[in-house]
């Protein structure tokens, strides 16, 4: 399987093997349709796990040892 995406946080190293690897133990983990919560900002994986049918939540990049509300405010939305 080869996953693709336009980032430039993986111009030249975009990490097929890692992110095949992640989707598969997601998959038997936690089959789709599921809710994740993606600490950190959108990535590559991200739109991944979305096109798989998850249902993804990312969090804005907070440091959630300082600001551990953000999970509470998230889910409620």
């Amino acid at each position: 399987m080869h996953l693709s995406t336009n980032t430039k946080m993986y111009e030249n190293t975009f990490p097929n093997k890692r992110f095949k690897k992640t989707l598969e133990f997601l998959e038997n983990a936690v089959p789709a349709p599921a809710k994740v919560l993606d600490l950190g900002v959108e990535n590559p994986f991200s739109a991944i796990m979305k096109s798989h049918n998850y249902e993804v939540t990312n969090t804005s990049g907070e440091d959630l040892d300082l600001h551990p509300l953000v999970i509470r405010i998230i889910y409620m939305m």
